[in-house]
């Protein structure tokens, strides 16, 4: 069985954040945002790469694992997350070799996905999650940090 973990930074500062990922042993971080950009200070793409590396910790950007913003967009007009759940859905076909990726990797590594929302439920990284379990076959384990 091999353990995957996400983490919204939502709430959040990147010490935090960080302390959290190593108190798991996580090694290294698939950030499954569509726009690796951020408000929030020490978020954004370069800025959380290089703490992270610091650190000990791999930083990996995958665009192609995002939430289109025009989902987003909707999703945070009309809350209607089973919308955004079978859009996102639709485009697994283009991302199954990401995800088979990700799969090849996490029995050497300890991987965490990481997005913006602090709830898993109501973020499209948790469909990911939710994939990753069905294309290993049930030998994946989910922990939400």
């Amino acid at each position: 069985m091999v353990s995957i973990y996400t983490i919204g930074y939502e709430g959040s500062t990147v010490e935090s954040l960080i302390s959290d990922l190593e108190e798991n042993g996580v090694d290294l971080l698939a950030d499954v945002r569509e726009y690796p950009s951020s408000r929030k200070k020490g978020f954004s793409k370069k800025a959380l790469k290089i703490r992270l590396e610091t650190r000990g910790i791999e930083y990996m950007h995958l665009p192609e694992l995002g939430s289109s913003g025009e989902l987003r967009k909707k999703y945070h007009e009309d809350g209607d997350f089973s919308y955004l759940e079978q859009k996102f859905k639709a485009g697994f076909p283009a991302r199954k070799s990401t995800l088979q990726e990700l799969l090849s990797v996490a029995p050497e590594r300890t991987l965490c996905l990481m997005c913006y929302e602090a709830d898993p439920l109501r973020c499209h990284r948790s469909i990911l999650a939710d994939e990753l379990v069905d294309l290993s076959g049930g030998k994946v384990r989910i922990f939400d940090l």
